[in-house]
């Protein structure tokens, strides 16, 4: 399954209409909760593979907000949440300051350990670092007596 599967995205961004019941979205049964959608304590995990990528606890605020939205040269838009440390990610080796979101931080791209999808990007800055993922890339999942340890390498 990749990211782009429509059997799990309603066209409806916010989803709103589609929980109210006012949408013509044929797959309401099937959406999860996206990250942002989430309360505390839970795991965030990659909605290709399940692979636990973070905990909420992780939620970090970079420059009066948590969530950030940007477009890359593309022309692709991304709604980011900021994250103290993402385990479940691996990184590319090289980093890059070209068109940087978050001013004096190189990023590289950051992937899911167990299916490669693209999650975002880890963001450093001398000793400061943070994740930056992509929230509809992931999505909410509270399984108590879990620990992310138990699902991966860390």
């Amino acid at each position: 399954m990749t990211m782009s599967s429509p059997e799990l995205y309603c066209p409806d961004k916010s989803r709103k209409k589609c929980r109210e019941g006012k949408s013509a979205c044929k797959t309401a049964a099937l959406h999860l909760p996206l990250a942002h959608e989430t309360g505390e304590g839970g795991y965030l995990v990659c909605r290709a593979c399940m692979h636990i990528i973070t905990s909420t606890t992780e939620k970090i605020e970079i420059n009066g907000s948590h969530i950030h939205g940007f477009t890359n040269p593309h022309g692709l838009y991304f709604d980011l949440g900021c994250f103290r440390h993402a385990p479940g990610c691996g990184y590319s080796k090289e980093s890059s300051y070209e068109f940087t979101w978050f001013s004096g931080y190189a990023w590289r791209i950051a992937v899911c350990r167990t299916c490669y999808t693209h999650l975002g990007w880890l963001f450093t800055s001398g000793a400061s670092r943070f994740n930056g993922l992509i929230l509809n890339k992931l999505m909410a999942w509270d399984a108590p007596g879990v620990q992310p340890s138990q699902r991966h390498d860390l």
